[in-house]
């Protein structure tokens, strides 16, 4: 057999084998004819299945899902070889989405399906318009589910951030949305109080700056959802200096008591934006004692205690911060 294939398709020459001129042919007009062969299949019309690829979108304010759904719909086409031999290769790039919210509830407790026909129009769509959609499997997907519940709770920053000299906090951060909703399954809900952004650290701050943080999600909870997944937070920065007030010190005693102190005014020095200087005056700040009988008797001094300090100012010191005193009685 060997000898005879050697005869007819290989030749020897200056010690080096290779195909003849008969075989060079032979193979050609082969390889010419499984060409025409395959040209002329592809003329035909076939009927096929064709797999497309499923994307679910959304999620359902309904229900959670606890067993992944079917990731392919089964089409039967019709259409000649032309058409079919790249579509499935197409259809490999692409994915039909699939909204999870169009869910229906079943039959069965804590079931929910979609009908395969609803996507109709959009599979016709990703096919070459001469093939023909026959039928779908599964007609239904259905989906295994449990209850999703959901709360309000506060979004806390997690934000450290650093003043330039002379430069501070003024009032407190602002934080967009102060709330968020959450939903997911009842018994992590239920615990559930707060959710915390990314950490982030800010530094040299001389101006208000906003800062954009995403928010942790806890990704073992199968179905945690989240109404915004990153809030926006402002730190209000201003200058602010130095100031000095004095104030006359209110004593608080019995009535039956004269009760006199010395020295009869506090210096209070605070820190006030620029913005705000002439805003804060001794008259919306308050320094007292309070002498208590049965607590202060035979106390040396007693303490200043300050009382209208705005959001915006920063005490520094009271001094003194403890006044003597006498009692007339």
């Amino acid at each position: 057999m060997f000898e005879s294939f050697k005869k007819l398709f290989l030749e020897s020459k200056e010690g080096k084998i290779k195909l003849n001129q008969k075989a060079i042919i032979f193979f050609f007009c082969l390889l010419l004819s499984t060409f025409f062969w395959f040209l002329s299949s592809l003329s035909k019309n076939y009927t096929t299945d064709l797999s497309f690829p499923v994307k679910y979108t959304g999620y359902s304010e309904n229900f959670i899902l606890i067993e992944a759904p079917s990731s392919t719909i089964t089409g039967r086409v019709f259409g000649s070889g032309y058409e079919l031999l790249g579509e499935q290769f197409s259809l490999n790039r692409s994915s039909i989405e699939i909204d999870l919210n169009s869910a229906r509830p079943g039959k069965s407790r804590n079931t929910y399906y979609i009908e395969t026909k609803r996507q109709r129009d959009k599979l016709i769509e990703k096919l070459d318009k001469d093939i023909q959609l026959q039928f779908l499997r599964p007609d239904t997907l259905y989906f295994k589910t449990q209850a999703r519940t959901s709360k309000i709770v506060h979004v806390i920053p997690k934000l450290n951030y650093e003043f330039e000299a002379g430069f501070q906090l003024r009032g407190d951060l602002i934080v967009n949305p102060k709330k968020i909703k959450v939903s997911g399954p009842k018994s992590y809900i239920d615990t559930l109080k707060q959710v915390y952004t990314e950490i982030k650290h800010v530094k040299d701050l001389k101006d208000s700056t906003q800062v954009n943080l995403k928010l942790i999600k806890d990704q073992t909870i199968n179905g945690l959802q989240f109404e915004k997944e990153q809030v926006d937070i402002l730190i209000p920065v201003e200058k602010y200096t130095e100031k000095e007030i004095s104030l006359d010190i209110n004593v608080n005693a019995s009535s039956h008591l004269m009760l006199r102190v010395f020295p009869a005014k506090v210096n209070v020095k605070v820190l006030v934006p620029m913005s705000l200087y002439e805003n804060l005056d001794e008259t919306l700040l308050m320094a007292s004692v309070k002498y208590v009988e049965s607590r202060d008797k035979g106390a040396e001094k007693l303490q200043v205690n300050l009382k209208g300090i705005p959001k915006y100012a920063k005490l520094i010191r009271i001094e003194p911060e403890r006044v003597e005193y006498i009692i007339r009685k």
